[in-house]
């Protein structure tokens, strides 16, 4: 990104027609008073403008050097450098944002040349028509790609951007504006699609994603559901195609510069690991220890799991030694089984997955940080393995819950237990009792993907039969009931495009899927619409709305949707029956034509998604 600017004595009227020429079509300016290398140049006047949706910035600052000529700043990484132009009392300067900043000031001042550079705007993805969709549809869906990271002191703390709620392993951001953040993203972003070969070296230097910035900002093959707390992303996707990079996209963890990488070639891959733990490894600590765990820093994790890989690397025939010895995650007692994965598969750990791929058989990979802590991976050779199928009652909890809360560990123990009883004197309660609780279906894997205990346990049943005891997995208490496949589960392949209804998928987003204060709004302007195109006199205008409850809303969130999503579509369904009984199909049909009409603009408008807006 350029930024011009004008330098001025005590009056900044000589850079008032630049200015007043950057200002045109501007929405938006403020005031802020910044300052900008050390003692040297202090920012007086400073206006930040959303133009064209892009940024535009105008400095209007006070030079400390009197009699400077052309000048730069001191070679300073991630600061601006400076080239200008005395032009009398004045000087007119060019900020470009350099990674280390030029100190050539000997370049011939050509006035022509400042005022030819244009200031660009960074576009910002429209809202995809994925929004329009069911959220199931994008099951499946999975981009390869890579992104760098650019954070400033307002972003979402130290949770990690892609991974679960809880995964807190992002050091503190560092004290720079959203703005300074921006100029370096924009930077960056330039440097990426000057030479997109260099994408990885540049996440290795300057992406400020700790977990991903030592294997060049990949996320391995990540699952679309796993970036719907970041629809902006999934914007940007929609609009590429592998191969392509993007423009700067915001999101609530910073500044992004993404590369939608081909998909490898798929291939099936196998491997191990060896788990070190840290104090901040929360999630080895609630869900994956195989015991406890010495208080130990993220730095001495980090160190301990190098030494380790250096001293498997040197007899790699003897990893499985070290994983039994030292390994910190429940999968030590198979070795550290990872299972057989697809490289086109959909998995929970696409980053290992893509690592495995580039390793030889035996050969093993540095540590790399993780869900649980520091991982050393070893990719072994593809066998045969035994394939389960089970049904089950899951009873879910939270671990951090108290023990007198309604998800707390104690209350589904005693759940659990009392379904377990039940089934010992009526085992055909089984199918009620699945209903009741969770979860229906069949669920299949292959040896390596579920805990051993759970694999055991099946092993000695025969098919229909359910274990007499629970066994814990996945924050839950699990009985199972034997479903002996005949054949191994089916791999699905994973989609690499986002779905792009031509319509609104009414009943999801009626039913939730858009929140109650958008779909009052939507339902108010439906029947604003009908009213219109049916010419209805006002007292049947109002019985419409009466029919939707809108006269009688105290708040938009307290709409006429109920609780569950059932519910609120039943009672949906009652409304579009009484609209049929009181206009007539032909009605009925504007009616839902209008419906269609007003929540593809409510999900689709960019009023609330410009993705570089500024933050007031």
């Amino acid at each position: 990104m350029v930024m011009a600017c004008c330098i001025s004595g005590p009056s900044d009227r000589a850079c008032a027609p630049m200015g007043e020429a950057l200002r045109k079509g501007a929405d938006a300016h403020h005031p802020q008073v910044r300052r900008l290398f050390g003692s040297r140049v202090v920012w007086v006047k400073y206006h930040e403008i959303d133009a064209m949706g892009g940024q535009v910035t105008i400095g209007i600052v006070q030079r400390k050097v009197p009699g400077a000529a052309c000048w730069s700043a001191t070679k300073v990484p991630r600061r601006p450098h400076v080239r200008g132009i005395p032009l009398g009392p004045s000087l007119v300067v060019v900020l470009g944002l350099s990674l280390g900043c030029d100190t050539d000031s000997k370049r011939p001042p050509l006035v022509r040349e400042v005022l030819a550079q244009t200031v660009q705007s960074t576009p910002s993805y429209p809202r995809g028509r994925w929004r329009l969709a069911n959220l199931t549809s994008l099951e499946g869906v999975t981009f390869w790609l890579s992104h760098i990271l650019i954070r400033h002191r307002d972003v979402f703390g130290t949770q990690v951007c892609f991974g679960p709620p809880g995964w807190e392993a992002f050091p503190p951001p560092p004290d720079r504006t959203r703005d300074e953040a921006l100029s370096v993203a924009m930077n960056l972003a330039r440097l990426a699609s000057e030479s997109p070969q260099n994408f990885a070296r540049l996440a290795r230097q300057y992406s400020e994603d700790t977990i991903t910035r030592d294997t060049g900002g990949s996320l391995g093959g990540i699952a679309a559901t796993e970036l719907l707390r970041t629809p902006e992303i999934l914007d940007a996707l929609a609009s590429m195609r592998p191969g392509d990079l993007s423009h700067v996209v915001e999101t609530h963890c910073g500044f992004h510069v993404l590369y939608r990488r081909p998909a490898p070639p798929n291939i099936a891959v196998s491997g191990s690991r060896l788990v070190i733990g840290h104090d901040g490894a929360r999630w080895l600590h609630r869900f994956g220890a195989r015991r406890s765990i010495p208080a130990r820093p993220r730095s001495q994790a980090l160190s301990l799991a190098t030494e380790l890989y250096e001293r498997a690397k040197a007899h790699p025939d003897q990893f499985s030694d070290l994983i039994h010895e030292y390994s910190e995650h429940r999968d030590a007692i198979d070795d550290g089984d990872l299972g057989e994965w697809s490289t086109h598969e959909n998995s929970a750990i696409p980053r290992e997955i893509e690592i495995l791929q580039g390793l030889a058989d035996w050969e093993l990979a540095p540590p790399i940080e993780g869900l649980f802590g520091f991982e050393i991976l070893q990719r072994t050779p593809n066998r045969p393995r035994k394939h389960f199928a089970m049904e089950a009652i899951q009873i879910f909890f939270d671990a951090d819950e108290p023990e007198d809360g309604p998800l707390s560990k104690t209350l589904a123990a005693k759940t659990i237990d009392e379904i377990v009883k039940t089934l010992s004197q009526e085992p055909s309660a089984w199918e009620r009792l699945r209903r009741e609780n969770c979860c229906d279906g069949l669920q299949t894997w292959s040896e390596g993907r579920a805990p051993r205990e759970l694999a055991s346990l099946l092993e000695h049943l025969t098919p229909g039969e359910i274990t007499n005891r629970t066994i814990e997995w996945n924050s839950s208490f699990v009985i199972a009931m034997d479903m002996r496949p005949d054949v191994g589960p089916p791999t699905i392949l994973a989609r690499h495009d986002l779905p792009a209804p031509s319509v609104p998928d009414v009943r999801f987003l009626v039913s939730g899927g858009l929140d109650p204060v958008k779909a009052s709004k939507v339902l108010r302007g439906v029947c604003e619409d009908i009213a219109a195109a049916l010419h209805l006199p006002s007292q049947e205008a109002r019985s419409l709305q009466d029919l939707h409850g809108l006269n009688s809303i105290q708040s938009p969130a307290n709409s006429y949707i109920p609780v569950s999503s059932d519910e609120r579509w039943s009672q949906f369904e009652r409304i579009l029956r009484q609209v049929e009984e009181q206009f007539g199909p032909a009605g009925a049909v504007r009616y839902q034509e209008a419906l269609k009409r007003r929540l593809e603009a409510a999900v689709l408008s960019t009023d609330s998604n410009q993705i570089l807006r500024p933050m007031r």
